[in-house]
């Protein structure tokens, strides 16, 4: 059975004119299909240049017709343009028919009249919705992530949420869906509360990355015992690789993407940037606060400084291979008195208020020395390594909070986090790789490196290290990529 594919600008005569002509065709042979593919404005260039590229064609212009032969997706055979259908079909099938110019600028005017109804129908039904791809299913980190994402409210602010997973490992295991399933039915009074959601498990990365707004890498990428360091970073890579490729024919144009994962984030964040469409590299996203969360319990131990009084120390480098967690930016929220005039009077059994409660942020370098503090901090953020213990939780912790801010932008204003943002050259850092940073949130909801943030000399020299490390190797592993 053929079947035909007419692609073409939805404002194109010739194109509205060849799908008046298909339609002719299959309403008189039963055995016709026809699929209609239309573009307007840059979506049409994109097309072009895309199939040119994968069939080695070199049409310029609108509409291009193929025949495809069995089912769809197989072998394209081109036929041409409006001429060459016209040629064909009167060779093959031997049919005739004539429209006049007005006729076919009727039809043009009304095809793109319905054209952008659609498209409008479609924008509405997608504000109404929200789609959360978790690519990688089969580890702890993952499955503690999941039933946790509903709490992060501004992902379910939408009519409808849809959650697609994708994990080849997962699905070859028929019994993992049915568990993952009856996760969620334990959970599912509470979330209904929030929203309606739907479950999806993905056979196809296609699919998967299809139509998706957020798509959180939980893979499962740190080193196996076998495994030397190339091997380790090439089977990395190739993932990355593949999941681009996918990403650049079928992501959406607001797609987020966040490296959220064990093992080294900001390597395969640069692995995806090195790949994908330029368009995507500040929606790209490694999760590094962990490394600093992971000082805070120690921090606080150290100085008896409640935990919630502290923010995390910025976090530098090419975190899972390399990163500097700079203990002496450590900001601690301090409660500041700050008294009224009329408190200088004494004016006794007053009832009008005295005082004024404010907060105040410091380094703790300010109030803690340093020499014999910062080593106490380093050995008890590396018994995490010494006893093989994986960082889950604040990963966990680090993740849910990156997506409430990025999804909830009026909520990150004038906050500043530690994250893997693809470099602009700020702080000396080489462009184009993802490298761990201070950086706040735009008013483009694009994450850019703080560069106002006062850096010490000794934490300078540092970071000098790390940039350097991260230079090399680069260089040394330039064949992984």
């Amino acid at each position: 059975m053929p079947l035909f594919v007419i692609a073409g600008r939805a404002n194109c005569p010739l194109f509205v004119h060849a799908i008046q002509i298909a339609n002719y065709l299959s309403e008189h042979l039963p055995d016709i299909i026809i699929n209609k593919q239309e573009f307007y404005g840059e979506e049409w260039s994109d097309f072009l240049l895309d199939i040119n590229s994968t069939n080695s064609w070199y049409i310029t212009k609108s509409p291009v017709i193929w025949k495809e032969v069995g089912f769809a997706g197989s072998k394209p055979h081109l036929i041409g343009g409006l001429s060459e259908f016209w040629e064909y079909i009167d060779d093959y099938y031997g049919t005739k028919t004539f429209l006049d110019r007005k006729a076919v600028a009727e039809l043009c005017s009304q095809n793109m009249k319905a054209y952008t109804e659609k498209n409008l129908l479609s924008a509405k039904e997608k504000l109404k919705s929200s789609v959360i791809g978790m690519y990688g299913f089969n580890n702890d980190f993952a499955q503690m992530l999941l039933p946790e994402l509903f709490n992060v409210h501004g992902l379910f602010e939408k009519n409808m949420v849809t959650i697609k997973i994708y994990d080849p490992e997962s699905l070859r295991d028929p019994d993992t869906e049915d568990e993952v399933r009856s996760i969620m039915e334990s959970y599912e009074r509470e979330i209904q509360a929030h929203v309606k959601y739907e479950l999806l498990f993905s056979t196809t990365i296609s699919f998967f990355i299809e139509n998706t707004d957020f798509i959180l890498i939980t893979e499962d990428y740190s080193q196996k015992e076998e495994e030397d360091r190339s091997t380790w970073l090439k089977r990395c890579s190739l993932d990355m690789n593949e999941l681009a490729t996918e990403i650049n024919d079928t992501g959406g144009e607001h797609l987020k993407i966040l490296c959220c994962h064990l093992g080294p984030v900001c390597f395969t964040a640069t692995a995806l940037t090195l790949h994908i469409k330029e368009k995507y590299h500040n929606n790209i996203i490694a999760v590094t606060a962990y490394e600093g969360l992971k000082a805070l319990s120690s921090v606080s131990k150290l100085t008896d400084i409640p935990i919630s009084h502290l923010a995390a120390p910025p976090v530098w480098g090419f975190v899972g291979l390399d990163q500097f967690v700079d203990v002496q930016g450590v900001i601690v929220i301090q409660d500041i008195i700050r008294p009224y005039k009329r408190a200088l009077k004494d004016v006794r059994d007053s009832t009008l208020p005295q005082k004024k409660v404010r907060k105040e942020l410091r380094m703790l370098s300010c109030i803690v020395n340093q020499r014999n503090f910062e080593n106490s901090v380093i050995k008890r953020c590396n018994q995490y390594s010494i006893l093989g213990r994986k960082p889950i939780l604040p990963l966990l912790r680090a993740t849910l909070h990156l997506l409430e801010l990025w999804s909830s932008p009026k909520k990150a204003a004038d906050v500043v986090i530690s994250l893997g943002v693809h470099s602009d050259g700020s702080f000396g850092i080489p462009q184009k790789i993802v490298f761990s940073q201070p950086v706040t949130l735009n008013d483009k909801n694009i994450w850019v490196p703080f560069d106002k943030l006062p850096i010490f000399d000794q934490s300078h020299r540092e970071i000098e290290k790390c940039i350097k490390f991260t230079s090399d190797l680069m260089q040394l592993i330039a064949d992984c990529f």
